[in-house]
């Protein structure tokens, strides 16, 4: 069969394994998208069994399709690049394109260095394959169209970013793009979204550059529930960067829930700051079991430096109530934020052990195109051995970023002497 386009999920470079084995939302929205349109859409995803692209050479298709799409995460960035070579030897005719978090800010850098790449897409693309098929695959047709950046007549042509639509105009995301039966055996739990982009501007966070907050309906959040749940899952994690920003729409939520008479078990992220009794008690009452709460640093000039907006005085009293009400909770941490000291990885690794949460994770310090501490590294006292890290092989070894204050070698030792003092 010839298929309009071919999506690629790569594997992650050395097959590093993360937290969870997410598909890409992304990915199965656009499918969603070419489907509704009458554009035949095929995934290959070597994600999820842990394998290189030429192994699964039997299960691209034979006929070129128009388009090729890899997804491209700070994880797999590294193979993306190879999957993107190895397709366009193999499909000399079809336009290569790429998209992900990191890529969206950094789209001629890319299309300069790998010629083999023809175009990036930049944030919320949902419509721009479909728009780039309805051209017939003429880049030199694209001037209209944002989202996109590309080569054409021996230039590079960025189109900008624009969202001039509400995803409720967007179709049910196409969750079946993924082999869901693959996911489902590796975890219970998967992945769903009822917003994009983040009410906070944290220094050290490209989510608010890369899409404005929007908003989908209770109604189109839970009709994508629903297919997963006749696929066999019956807990989820709500990816939203944090999902009750406000009560009111946590009440939207738990009227839908109860009123629909649904039992499913749920995890979201959450902001330290909207942490209150009222809300975790409404939580737990609708199926929440664990929040997921980016805690990143303790001191408090550290935050203000990276415009985290939390009161670290009352971390304590914030985790009681999530203590009171049995929710479990996954404290993040960032090991050499900007500001911070030994003396204040020291008091964390106490803190933690004191307070201590149902998870954590202490992950070193990264800076991530579209994001001040990026664009500005002097101003933050960020050092490099390269910024471009997750191009650089050995970037899951040790730390690529450090500051004035922590070496790569204190970073390193103080990320693992953390979780080692929790599990103790």
């Amino acid at each position: 069969m010839k298929y309009d386009v071919l999506f690629v999920h790569p594997q992650n470079y050395g097959n590093l394994q993360t937290y969870l084995k997410l598909p890409s939302l992304e990915l199965c929205q656009i499918s969603a998208v070419l489907n509704q349109n009458g554009y035949s859409n095929k995934l290959v995803d070597c994600f999820i069994d842990g394998r290189d692209i030429q192994e699964l050479d039997n299960m691209l298709p034979i006929e070129s399709p128009r388009i090729v799409l890899i997804y491209c995460s700070e994880y797999n960035h590294i193979n993306a690049l190879h999957t993107a070579y190895y397709l366009a030897q193999r499909y000399p005719n079809a336009l290569i394109g790429i998209l992900g978090m990191i890529v969206t800010f950094i789209p001629e850098y890319l299309l300069k260095r790998y010629p083999f790449i023809d175009f990036v897409l930049l944030g919320n693309a949902d419509y721009v394959i479909k728009d780039i098929l309805e051209r017939d695959n003429k880049l030199s047709c694209c001037q209209d169209i944002k989202n996109v950046c590309y080569k054409c007549g021996g230039k590079i042509i960025n189109n900008g970013m624009n969202y001039n639509y509400s995803l409720n105009d967007l179709p049910t995301s196409n969750r079946e793009l993924y082999d869901l039966k693959k996911y489902h055996f590796h975890s219970p739990e998967a992945i769903v979204r009822s917003s994009r982009g983040c009410p906070s501007h944290c220094a050290f966070c490209n989510k608010t550059a890369y899409s404005p907050l929007m908003v989908e309906s209770m109604k189109n959040f839970f009709s994508e529930i629903d297919i997963l749940i006749k696929n066999g899952f019956n807990q989820f994690f709500f990816a939203d960067d944090t999902f009750a920003f406000t009560y009111y729409r946590l009440l939207e939520f738990c009227d839908y829930y109860r009123n629909h008479n649904y039992s499913f078990r749920w995890t979201s992220n959450l902001r330290l700051n909207d942490i209150t009794d009222e809300l975790i008690s409404k939580m737990k009452e609708n199926g929440a079991y664990r929040v997921f709460i980016g805690i990143e640093t303790l001191n408090h000039k550290s935050c203000e430096l990276v415009d985290k907006t939390q009161n670290i005085l009352d971390l304590e009293s914030r985790i009681d109530i999530l203590k009171k009400h049995k929710m479990e909770f996954h404290a993040s941490l960032i090991v050499g934020n900007p500001g911070d000291t030994i003396e204040d990885l020291e008091h964390t690794s106490k803190f933690i052990r004191k307070i201590q949460p149902t998870l954590a994770t202490f992950n070193t310090i990264k800076v991530y195109p579209g994001t001040p501490l990026y664009d500005n590294p002097d101003q933050y006292g960020i050092l490099a051995e390269d910024m471009m890290w997750f191009e650089n092989p050995d970037w899951n070894k040790r730390p690529m970023i450090y500051t004035k204050d922590l070496s790569p070698e204190q970073i390193a030792f103080y990320s693992r002497k953390m979780m080692v003092d929790m599990l103790i």
